[in-house]
């Protein structure tokens, strides 16, 4: 029988008329899709958000403790950041590679909780060569030619702030402890103990008590400590954490070679997940250490209207990771479940997320610099009018800088959750270290451009970084599905069965749409779906002929 032939113009009218009702439908359905993706980033991200804001209180109003103590004191407190992010962050953000390694262990509290006291020891281990490194704070400083009264100072710092480390350790250890298990929530009231203890002992011992820079000393070691000691109370007596076993040596009775084996293991794996991401915040830090020391030749007002910024940036990073970590979380789940489609999309939208808020500081980094950099000087200070004066430009430069922070920062949460650490490594060193600080010594010194040519470099080689992370997680993320995400079919590439399938318009057509990883199923592009009409009438053809064949 053979199949009546339609017009041509009623057959193209038909189609002109298909093609603009299930593009309207499939827009619609696209923007319909994205909301529980924008929902689950936004439930993920706000405890750690309102826990980095918590965080960014207490840095201010130690800072603003700290500048009671003079203008001395502030630069000597840049030179203790400036060592503290080379040495101690980096250390810190090696822990976070517990938060995929615990995520595949949810469901084994046993093996989840031996893997923690595990982290531990190996945080404890990790102090110790940081400790002998700190010890060399002053003589390094004096090195590279800084002030030696300032150097001092940061070097007493640092012969109480060694003692600290283990505490330190172990508290970064229980919060991705606490973000692996789902409960992030948790961070919100760690992070008030924390600030709480820290701002009261540290009000006591430098104002009420008159200590001075003694009770700084003291204070950073006591509030650690103190904080840790509130933590593991809380673990231990909330019954939710019970089937850990955080609190028994050996609750798996396992035999000490086995236990030994078992750490080594933890170690290992601690070590190649993590430490591409501590080696990373290095370079880029290291940046942040090597602008201070050049600050530090050209003026010590310009080094304390620099460290004055940095506070701001700062807190804006704390803000900003948030959204990196839930990113980094999220496409992990997709990627785990075999969902292909979300990854991107969630890369995207925590991407804009951060783009829409890294905006806000700009204007008022601009229009308010003077007010932003009084908050933390001493008013009758000697050098206020002359650091007033360098916080005037330093200010609208780094609000510019915070696009590209948040651009880098989210970008390499992405990238991670697709467990790709290495090439964000390279990127900062390229963009931050090499170009950065290449292009702060050529302004900065060769021509003569002083603080204002070392921030414009910093904030390019952040700008470099961003972009090359950037592009390579969209490359990424298109590769591993398979296709391009502008004629993105968003159907999943393996099939229940977990064998490759062929990405032909038959089989596509033939594969039903699998739900997403937040509940909703799949959409088809109006690109796709597009040429996927184009290949259906390519077999309605073929179909139409093999009748013809067969019924003459």
């Amino acid at each position: 029988m053979r199949i009546p032939d339609i017009p041509e113009q009623e057959r193209n009218d038909q189609d002109v008329d298909t093609d603009e009702g299930n593009s309207i439908s499939e827009l619609q359905a696209a923007s319909i899709d994205n909301q529980p993706l924008i929902k689950a980033i936004l439930l993920h991200s706000l405890p750690l958000m309102v826990n980095n804001v918590v965080v960014a209180i207490n840095q201010f109003g130690s800072a603003i403790i700290i500048s009671s103590m003079g203008s001395d004191v502030i630069a000597a407190s840049a030179y203790v950041s400036a060592v503290s992010s080379v040495l101690i962050f980096p250390a810190e953000m090696i822990l976070h590679a517990l938060q995929p390694i615990l995520g595949s262990k949810v469901e084994h509290p046993k093996e989840t909780g031996s893997i923690v006291k595990e982290t531990i020891v190996f945080g404890m281990i990790l102090s110790f060569p940081l400790m002998v490194a700190l010890l060399f704070t002053e003589p390094v400083l004096v090195l590279f030619g800084q002030n030696p009264k300032l150097a001092k100072i940061a070097g007493d710092y640092f012969l109480f702030d060694i003692f600290r480390l283990p505490a330190s350790m172990t508290i970064q250890t229980l919060l991705q402890f606490f973000i692996a298990s789902k409960r992030e929530r948790l961070l919100v009231p760690v992070s008030m103990v924390r600030t709480g203890a820290d701002l009261s002992v540290s009000y006591l011992l430098i104002n009420a008590a008159k200590l001075d820079t003694l009770g700084w000393r003291i204070s950073t070691v006591v509030h650690q400590w103190i904080s840790l000691g509130i933590i593991l109370t809380y673990t231990k007596l909330d019954k939710s954490f019970k089937e850990y076993d955080l609190f028994h040596l050996n609750s798996n009775g396992a035999n000490l070679t086995d236990g030994l084996i078992s750490m080594w293991r933890t170690f290992k794996d601690i070590i190649r997940i993590g430490l591409p991401i501590g080696i990373q915040l290095c370079f880029e830090l290291a940046a942040r250490f090597i602008n201070p020391l050049m600050l530090g030749h050209k003026s010590s007002s310009a080094l304390t209207a620099y460290h004055i910024t940095s506070q701001y940036t700062h807190a804006f990073t704390l803000l900003i990771s948030s959204l990196s970590t839930t990113s980094c979380v999220l496409i992990s789940q997709a990627l785990g479940k075999g969902f292909y489609s979300d990854p991107k999309r969630i890369g995207l939208l925590a991407t804009g997320i951060g783009a829409f808020i890294s905006f806000f500081p700009f204007p008022v980094f601009c229009t308010m610099p003077r007010l932003l950099a009084s908050f933390l000087l001493k008013k009758d200070s000697d050098d206020y009018e002359e650091i007033q004066a360098y916080s005037r430009f330093m200010f609208p430069i780094v609000g510019l800088g915070m696009i590209g922070l948040s651009l880098k920062y989210i970008s390499t949460g992405s990238l991670r959750g697709y467990g790709k650490t290495s090439l964000p490594m390279m990127a900062d060193f390229l963009g931050s270290l090499v170009v950065g600080v290449g292009l702060s010594v050529l302004l900065g010194f060769v021509l003569n451009r002083n603080a204002l040519g070392i921030a414009i470099g910093e904030m390019v080689g952040v700008f470099i970084a961003a972009t090359i992370i950037f592009r390579n997680f969209i490359r990424t993320s298109t590769l591993e599905r398979g296709y391009d995400y502008l004629e993105d079919n968003e159907l999943d590439h393996t099939s229940p069965s977990g064998q490759q399938q062929s990405n032909s318009p038959i089989n596509l057509l033939s594969r039903p749409n699998p739900p997403n990883s937040f509940g909703n199923s799949s959409k088809i592009s109006p690109r796709s779906s597009s040429s996927r009409r184009g290949s259906l009438e390519e077999q309605q053809l073929l179909e139409r002929a093999d009748t013809n064949v067969q019924h003459p």
